[in-house]
């Protein structure tokens, strides 16, 4: 049994035994404890976890764990009955939580590693979502990080800086003021500096593009820092080529936020544009077996988690049918002249 399940068990039997008293359970909680001394340290470690927990409930850092990890419990839960699954979530939250705040000894901080990496958190710093995924990471100094679908964030605050860098896809940054420490963000060959602003970032290889919510932020090249920073604010996206070419102009944050409450908005948005944003949030992929629909245009918002109401909706107002053939993928081909829109 790994580290991880064996956690999970040893809150089982706490939480069983915590429900019923009764003879037989404590009586089965016992030949239980007496099979191995792992047992009997695991069942120990989730006791003193849940008391510690407990003082600290109002901990901001235990809080954002809570809420990262309930997060986390969406997927696991379908292949487990409800109860399980928020059970085992917020046994990693109170184990992790216990490491954060009180530090561990090596064999606990090898089951908390393990279970720290099972809901795409790393003791290093280092933030992951999954497919379909949102997470929000409540820092300690009070700012907000929102990781979009597909998305990496490392956080490394210094005494002098509060240090966080984007390894892949879309973050929304809510910065908490602190003129004495910037906050400083980057993102390929670019820092964003902020004092107290709210911006998205969305990395596409080596694409990148920031986008103003409030407030100001200065963006310097990493490679050349002799190179004049540039100034963006409130209503203006930076885009950042492949070639590293930058170019700024007014945004929409509105529309590019939208993902943070699982929407994503349309706006006279080419077809296969739209497609491609859409699969960014599923493992059933869609796609275009016919190319002349690629440039037909939608407007509409649309829900991240149900792409089959986006696909009823292109084939209600489109020539469009799906073929289902492939349980991996939707193919979007068109109708007949003939058939009827």
């Amino acid at each position: 049994m790994s580290d991880h399940d064996l956690i999970e068990r040893a809150a089982r039997w706490l939480d069983e035994t915590s429900q019923s008293g009764s003879a037989d359970k404590q009586a089965a909680l016992a030949r239980w404890l007496e099979e191995s001394e792992a047992h009997r340290q695991a069942y120990e470690q989730v006791k003193k976890t849940w008391a510690l927990a407990r003082q600290s409930a109002h901990d901001s850092q235990m809080l954002a764990l809570r809420h990262e990890t309930a997060l986390r419990i969406t997927r696991r839960s379908a292949r487990t009955t409800a109860r399980q699954g928020w059970l085992a979530a917020g046994v990693a939250c109170l184990v992790i939580g216990a490491a954060v705040l009180l530090g561990m000894s090596p064999q606990l901080t090898s089951q908390t590693n393990a279970l720290l990496a099972s809901f795409g958190i790393a003791r290093d710093g280092t933030y992951v979502t999954g497919v379909g995924e949102r997470l929000v990471i409540n820092l300690k100094d009070g700012s907000q990080v929102t990781l979009n679908t597909g998305s990496s964030v490392e956080v490394a605050f210094s005494a002098t800086e509060r240090g966080l860098r984007l390894l892949r896809g879309q973050a929304l940054f809510e910065v908490a003021k602190d003129p004495a420490r910037p906050f400083v963000v980057t993102a390929n060959d670019r820092r964003l500096v902020a004092v107290g602003t709210a911006f998205d970032v969305r990395l596409d290889g080596a694409r990148m593009q920031v986008t103003m919510v409030e407030g100001t932020i200065r963006v310097e090249r990493v490679a050349r820092v002799s190179s004049a920073p540039a100034t963006i604010t409130a209503g203006e996206q930076l885009t950042v080529d492949a070639a590293q070419l930058d170019r700024i102009r007014t945004a929409d944050p509105e529309r590019t936020t939208s993902w943070q409450h699982g929407q994503l908005l349309f706006d006279n948005t080419r077809l296969a544009d739209a497609i491609a944003e859409m699969n960014r949030y599923s493992d059933r992929q869609l796609e275009l077996g016919d190319a002349s629909l690629a440039d037909l245009r939608i407007s509409g918002a649309f829900s991240t988690s149900r792409p089959a109401v986006f696909v009823e909706a292109l084939t209600m107002y489109f020539p469009i049918s799906v073929d289902h053939a492939d349980e991996q993928k939707l193919t979007l081909i068109g109708r007949s002249s003939s058939a009827t829109p």
